[in-house]
């Protein structure tokens, strides 16, 4: 088992990707947003993590 953070600001998409995860036996938090994913990513002990990409904004780019 694996603990994942997931960061998707879909929260459809959140929600699939979170119980796709888990019926693979993986422990998974979610947030929405990059700055809370850079901040959970820095204070939690992640195996892995997944994040939809920003052509914008990266989660680096959300906490400046």
């Amino acid at each position: 088992m694996a603990k994942i953070l997931t960061i998707e600001d879909d929260a459809l998409t959140a929600r699939e990707i979170v119980i796709e995860l888990q019926n693979h036996g993986n422990e998974v938090d979610c947030v929405a947003d990059g700055r809370e994913g850079l901040n959970k990513a820095l204070h939690g002990d992640y195996d892995g993590w997944s994040a939809d990409t920003q052509p914008v904004q990266t989660p680096v780019a959300a906490n400046r």
